[in-house]
């Protein structure tokens, strides 16, 4: 360690242990130090070297001391970000000394440097904090109890560097941290609780007053208190989709005082219980309390420091002296009571007297200390990413059609269901049980808006064609609108809803690549004003079905024609009417088969012709009877036979002729009768033969 005089160790007041060892010697000390905040200290150096490595110095540890009279020692480390190599004096002299500055800052601050986009899942805030500080290998000590453990599906770094996103994960959370400060090396404290400040004293402070020099005599010199006016209440509220008839919000109220409520929304909790919430609250009101009284102290006590409390003694306003004060921000001044360029060349490297003043701000210790919300979250603007899912699926979805995506930005691992978290699909239309749902797929290119522009909510409104996925019928036909499907597994086929709007060849096109299925509940109305309707049936069976009511097939304009190519089945459980105000022709090239289980009946009000190429038979199991108003005439070329296997009657109201061209016999294999009930008469113009075994004529 290099103390003031390079010649031989004596009691400094400020001394600094760094990678140059004895070639330099600390002149001047000033940095400011306070809650959640990195540490800056600003160093002069004097040297009697001119070259001084930067390469040696930049990014290496240095601890500087500051001594009291007492000789109690305030140690303060840090990395060095920057060293500067300022004026050369009394050049080419033995007496040459050379001005440097260094700027120290924690190991944390290096944090500043690295700003990235990246997605946590499923991870607690503190599994994410102590990722980022491992990553910078962070000397650290968590001590949160009740902040930072619940599990969240999605925190997202969003063009933010480590630091800024750390900060605004503890900000939110109400988790505060500070700096131990120790010989070589410093320790981040990350706590929520009021227990973690440390003592920085053994005994009250000492309230001198204002004007006391004496260079042994150290204390307070001066102490300004202000109470202000802070909310009273805060409420905060939020909303969860997955219990949207839940009421969120949450409450926290101070015992007393004289301030507003302090509303928010969304207070980032919707996916958590109402319980959460209340936390949240109570953080939000505790940031705002712990400003309502607070202490201003001018100090020659070089061991303040932020994160630390203190009692004080001696000042007249006793309320000061009776409770502990935390210090939340400390900044110091130290350096030699002389300017060393004035200090003659005998006495520049000789022991000379420091000075050191520091002022800080320090609040009542019964307050839990909340941070400030300082830290801005970033916000996100519409954007689009890729859908990704399971291996060797091409639909990855959840009951609430929430589907995964990764940004273009997330230079992650594969395209899996593992490096990301569900997010909610927005539909034209959605329902209890009914809406519009159509499930982008995996490598499908989405937009994605967030609420409240919140890089934590995302949500996808849309899908975009790319190059990968390009759009149907486009360049060449850009009338054409469509809803098309595309078969899943594996491609190959589709569904789809077409629009052509092209003049004078406007459709409407319908593909079902397998069953269509319509189910109307009441009426259903097809009208075609003008044009043809084709319906073919490349293969397998048509059915209509009319399970109850009626069912009209009315041709006006034109013929109706039904063409089979194989059979033809009509079945018919009760009346079968037709009527044909025109003429009917039916014409059959095979046989025609009729069977009638009761009687039939045909009604013509003209004539009746039957023209039979072949054999006529009419077979009837009962009586025949043929009644004509006129004349019934039998023509035949070749002869008619009338037999019957019981009697044959022929009967007229009048008279019965039978005649033929060649001849008329009458015969009989037993008796043939004739009979006359008034005159028999047998007459021939020619001659007449009446023969038999014997022949009986009565009258």
């Amino acid at each position: 360690m290099a103390q003031f005089n390079l010649d031989h160790n004596a009691n400094t007041f400020i001394e600094i242990d760094s990678p140059f060892g004895d070639d330099v010697v600390l002149i001047r000390v000033d940095g400011t130090e306070a809650l959640s905040t990195c540490y800056q200290f600003q160093l002069e150096v004097v040297s009697k070297k001119n070259n001084l490595s930067f390469s040696s110095c930049v990014g290496r540890e240095v601890t500087v001391s500051i001594v009291s009279s007492k000789d109690e020692k305030r140690y303060l480390n840090g990395i060095v970000n920057r060293f500067e190599q300022r004026a050369t004096y009394l050049a080419g002299t033995n007496d040459e000394y050379t001005l440097y500055y260094l700027e120290i800052v924690p190991l944390l601050w290096f944090a500043k440097k690295n700003v990235l986009c990246r997605v946590f899942e499923a991870m607690t805030y503190q599994q994410i904090i102590e990722q980022i500080l491992d990553e910078y290998k962070v000397r650290y000590e968590y001590n949160v109890l009740t902040s930072g453990k619940l599990i969240r599906d999605l925190t997202i770094q969003y063009n933010e560097s480590d630091f800024a996103f750390i900060n605004r994960l503890l900000e939110q959370e109400g988790v505060y941290y500070f700096f131990k400060h120790e010989h070589g090396k410093h320790t981040l404290v990350i706590t929520d609780q009021a227990d973690e400040f440390i003592p920085g004293a053994n005994a009250p402070l000492n309230f001198i007053g204002p004007g006391v020099t004496a260079d042994n005599v150290t204390g307070v010199t001066e102490i300004s208190m202000v109470s202000q006016v802070v909310p009273t209440a805060a409420a905060i509220d939020d909303y969860n989709f997955m219990t949207p008839e839940n009421d969120l919000v949450a409450q926290a109220r101070a015992e007393e005082g004289y301030g507003g409520v302090v509303y928010h929304y969304p207070g980032k909790y919707w996916d958590y219980a109402q319980r959460d919430g209340e936390h949240i609250a109570k953080i939000r009101l505790e940031k705002e309390q712990v400003q309502k009284v607070k202490l201003q102290v001018h100090s020659s006590l070089p061991f303040i420091s932020q994160g630390f409390w203190y009692e004080f003694k001696d000042h007249p306003r006793s309320d000061i002296n009776t409770r502990p004060w935390v210090a939340e921000q400390v900044k110091h001044h130290a350096e030699l009571k002389e300017n060393f360029h004035d200090l003659g060349p005998n006495d520049r490297w000789k022991p000379q007297p420091i000075s050191y003043q520091n002022t800080f701000i320090a609040f009542d210790k019964k307050n839990i200390y909340r941070p400030p919300l300082k830290t801005k979250k970033p916000k996100i603007s519409t954007q689009t990413a890729v859908v990704i899912g399971k291996e060797n699926e091409e639909i990855w979805t959840d009951e609430f059609g929430r589907i995964h995506v990764r940004f273009h930005w997330d230079g992650r691992g594969d395209y899996d269901d593992q490096i990301s978290c569900w997010v909610r699909v927005m539909m034209p239309w959605s329902g209890n049980d009914w809406g519009i749902r159509f499930t982008p797929r995996i490598g499908q290119e989405v937009v994605v808006q967030f609420l409240e522009s919140d890089p934590d909510h995302p949500l996808v409104t849309g899908c975009v064609y790319n190059d990968d996925n390009r759009p149907p019928y486009l360049p060449d036909s850009p009338t054409v609108s469509t809803i098309k499907t595309n078969s899943s597994p594996g491609g190959e086929g589709y569904n789809e809803i077409r629009f052509e709007d092209k003049k004078e060849e406007e459709q409407v096109f319908i593909h079902a690549q397998r069953n269509m299925d319509t189910l109307v509940e009441a009426n259903q109305t097809v009208t075609l004003t003008e044009g043809d309707r084709t319906l073919t049936l490349h293969k397998g069976n048509e059915t209509i079905s009319l399970e109850e009511g009626n069912r009209l097939v009315s041709v006006k304009g034109g013929d109706e024609t039904h063409e089979n190519e194989q059979n033809y089945t009509h079945t018919i459980k009760q009346n079968d009417t037709r009527k044909v105000e025109g003429n009917q022709s039916k014409e059959v090239t095979g046989d025609v088969s009729q069977k009638i289980d009761g009687n039939f009946s045909q009604e013509i009000e003209g004539d009746v012709t039957i023209k039979v190429g072949g054999k006529y038979q009419l077979q009837v199991t009962g009586d025949v009877e043929i009644t004509a108003t006129g004349s019934v005439k039998v023509n035949t070329t070749a002869g008619y036979t009338l037999s019957s296997s019981a009697n044959v009657e022929v009967t007229a109201g009048a008279q019965i002729t039978m005649t033929g061209s060649a001849g008329v016999t009458v015969s009989s294999d037993a008796v043939l009768s004739l009979t006359g009930n008034a005159t028999a008469q047998l007459t021939g113009t020619g001659m007449c033969e009446i023969s038999g075994g014997m022949v009986m004529i009565n009258s």
